[in-house]
């Protein structure tokens, strides 16, 4: 491959001198032509009352034509100026990014990240999603870069076709004749012709430099490239590190949230109680066990969420491995054969929009049940007169007797209400993310699926 571009190089570096001589004589700088000079002849074509709407509609679609051109050429000429600078300023930055790579891999992901195996569940699931966001940052970037270096790839190519397009160009440009009987109408087609043959010309030199300057441009994106996927790798540590102490405390909590469950349906049973005592009682157990079901759905959410990733990443890698192949080596039957096995691979579809669909039914139940637990934790806000609600029915002395223990209780709802809603959040917060995932896997598929398909249309179409 290095060879072929070796070959295109030298083709094209021999080839620009070869262009007419006419195209290297018109240029905008022996022209004259600028913008100035034609917005005041435009001025001056308006305004004569002399001219009929025709000749003033073609002698302003001809000034319009060469400012464009002008347009072009200039545009053309900055992109060959950004093209040098990034050839002159990439061994600079390469040399930079060679030291940052060397600091990414001497420093521990994990040591600012010791602290949270004694932080609370809500902070270390904070750090958590910050992290994650980072790494889905870094991701994007890398993938913008994959991108851009797959498209330096074909650029030779490209500028190969263009640059014969130009010649072709300058040539017919070279031979056109101009005609003698309006003299501004003359004028108005020069500039045209001379500003159009500027433009090509400028065009000439932004993709020389554009060409001279690949080789750095794609050494600098090459080396980013890997500064983003040593970058993934280690906040990939750091947030595998901290999926896994989420885990463990979530764990933790699960197993407090089963004694809680166990220690509250004990004491509802307890004859003894009072009715009033066992019906809170009840209560506060139907709330634990509602968490240890919310606290159990999140953990099954949190592993599929990490598998939906894993299995994006690993379809949009296959992708390109076989986008590579194929601009490598072309189609072949062999490889088409491979082609379908792959396809056989991709997910299916159907299996995850009925996963979408009964997570839209849960995500709604969630919210729900949010809402029910928040207006609940609002009315033990105003704490005697909830309890004055529960005793009304019961003698003075007797409502005041229970007082204490019904506080007890009550805030132990409370408690369990606070646990309800910070895991509900993380449940309907894991189900979006899930929900993203798995969306990202369909696209990857599909469009994984879709590059397949033409290519494999041929494979059936040559049998």
């Amino acid at each position: 491959m290095n060879t072929i571009r070796k070959f295109l190089y030298l083709f094209l570096i021999t080839m620009l001198p070869a262009l007419p001589q006419a195209a290297v004589q018109l240029n905008s700088n022996s022209s004259g032509v600028n913008q100035k000079m034609v917005e005041n002849q435009m001025r001056k074509v308006e305004n004569d009352t002399r001219m009929s709407e025709e000749q003033r509609k073609r002698l302003l679609s001809l000034y319009q034509d060469t400012t464009g051109y002008l347009e072009s050429a200039k545009a053309h000429k900055q992109s060959a100026d950004n093209y040098n600078k990034q050839r002159i300023n990439a061994p600079a930055e390469i040399a930079s990014l060679e030291k940052h790579l060397d600091k990414v891999e001497s420093k521990d992901p994990l040591k600012s990240l010791k602290k949270y195996e004694h932080k609370s569940l809500d902070d270390t699931r904070v750090i958590l999603l910050k992290v994650q966001a980072n790494l889905t940052a870094i991701k994007t970037k890398a993938s913008s870069l994959e991108q851009q270096i797959d498209a330096e790839a074909t650029r030779p190519d490209s500028i190969t076709t263009r640059l014969t397009d130009i010649q072709n160009e300058l040539s017919d440009l070279a031979s056109t004749t101009l005609p003698e009987e309006d003299k501004t109408l003359q004028q108005a087609l020069n500039w045209r012709k001379l500003s159009h043959s500027a433009a090509l010309n400028a065009e000439i030199g932004m993709l020389d430099s554009e060409l001279t300057s690949q080789p750095a441009r794609v050494k600098l994106l090459r080396l980013q490239l890997k500064r983003e996927r040593r970058s993934i790798k280690w906040v990939g540590t750091r947030l595998t590190y901290l999926e896994n102490l989420v885990a463990q405390k979530r764990q933790q909590a699960s197993e407090e949230t089963l004694s809680i469950t166990e220690d509250q349906q004990a004491r509802a049973q307890n004859k003894d109680k009072p009715p009033l005592i066992r019906k809170i009682l009840e209560k506060n157990s139907q709330l634990a066990l509602q968490l240890k079901e919310v606290s159990d759905h999140l953990q099954q959410v949190s592993s599929k969420d990490r598998h939906a990733e894993q299995q994006a990443e690993q379809i949009k890698s296959r992708s390109r491995i076989v986008e590579q192949k194929l601009r490598i080596t072309g189609l072949s039957q062999a490889l088409g054969y491979a082609l379908q096995i792959e396809k056989r691979r991709l997910p299916s579809v159907r299996q995850y929009r009925k996963a979408t669909r009964l997570r839209e039914s849960l995500f709604a139940k969630a919210q729900l049940n949010r809402i029910q637990f928040r207006d609940e934790q609002m009315r033990l806000s105003d704490r005697q007169t909830f309890v004055d609600d529960l005793t009304r029915r019961l003698p003075a002395e007797e409502s005041e007797a229970l007082q204490p223990e019904i506080n007890t209780l009550l805030d132990e709802r409370n408690t369990l209400l606070e646990q309800l809603i910070s895991t509900t959040d993380a449940y309907i917060s894991a189900m979006n993310n899930l929900d993203l995932a798995e969306r990202q896997v369909l696209q990857n598929a599909q469009d994984m699926q879709q590059l397949l398909d033409e290519n494999l249309l041929w494979v059936r179409s040559s049998q």
